[in-house]
């Protein structure tokens, strides 16, 4: 729009269909890779008839690109524990990406950090190897050190207002309301749980994916219950608008929870 000369409203909000178009094609390729090609195009109008997304596909909220990025993140370390190493640096960056678009994306990126070092620690070896993985992860992650370090200089904090301890318990059963009904984010959530006991105990891999997403929903239920976030909670489209920045990254888990009930189907 500067370019133009002008503000154009288009030109502004053209990076978010075409993130949505980046998210959507990279989750198609990376779905018919894990299961058929079939069970990946399903999946995909599934994500992109969800009302939420396609709303933010067209709108400027920050949110969508800190889930993009995040979606990213979670490819790239899937890649990494499973022997592709050097996607290692992948996730350090993209990990450092969420935590820059939004202040949300340092409690995304938290317990993916946390993950990723306790993998490389107690599973990568030799210690050569290791060492040299984690100096990748780190390096990249480290891009994000300006950003932090310009935030703490002009002492802006994280959060719109101050922290009190506020218990309100309506709110883990208004939160299941809100995920129960297909009025935002389709069937993918509400399945979710369905296709974690269908898939049984889950490997060690998965479970470096699978725990961090969990604390970064819990971090939300958290402080809505007793942070005093609630006014922000009962406002409806905030919630949604946090699920939306871990919910590419839950249709990336969700191909890796299909991938074993599919190879049992045709055994």
């Amino acid at each position: 729009a500067l370019w133009a000369g002008s503000f154009d409203e288009v030109l502004v909000k053209l990076w978010a269909p075409m993130l949505l178009l980046s998210f959507a094609f990279s989750l198609y390729l990376f779905a018919a890779g894990k299961t058929t090609r079939l069970a990946a195009l399903g999946l995909v109008v599934m994500v992109v008839s969800s009302p939420f997304i396609a709303l933010h596909g067209i709108e400027v909220y920050s949110d969508l690109a800190q889930g993009v990025f995040g979606f990213y993140a979670v490819l790239a370390m899937s890649e990494a524990i499973s022997g592709r190493k050097s996607f290692w640096a992948l996730t350090g960056l993209f990990l450092a990406l969420t935590i820059f678009t939004k202040e949300e994306g340092l409690f995304f990126a938290a317990p993916f950090v946390l993950s990723a070092l306790i993998f490389l620690l107690f599973r990568a070896n030799p210690n050569s190897e290791r060492r040299f993985r984690l100096f990748q992860f780190f390096a990249a992650l480290a891009l994000i050190a300006p950003w932090l370090l310009f935030r703490i200089y002009f002492q802006l904090r994280v959060g719109s207002q101050g922290f009190s301890v506020q218990f309100h318990s309506d709110v883990p059963m208004q939160i299941l309301r809100n995920l129960s009904t297909f009025t935002n984010f389709n069937v993918i959530i509400l399945f979710f749980p369905i296709l974690v006991i269908l898939n049984g105990k889950p490997g060690r891999e998965l479970l470096h994916l699978l725990l961090p997403l969990l604390a970064y929903f819990l971090f939300f239920v958290v402080i809505y219950t007793f942070a005093g976030y609630y006014d922000w909670f009962i406002r409806g489209a905030v919630f949604h608008r946090n699920i939306l920045t871990l919910f590419p990254a839950l249709c990336a888990v969700t191909v890796l929870l299909l991938r074993p009930l599919m190879l049992r189907k045709t055994q």
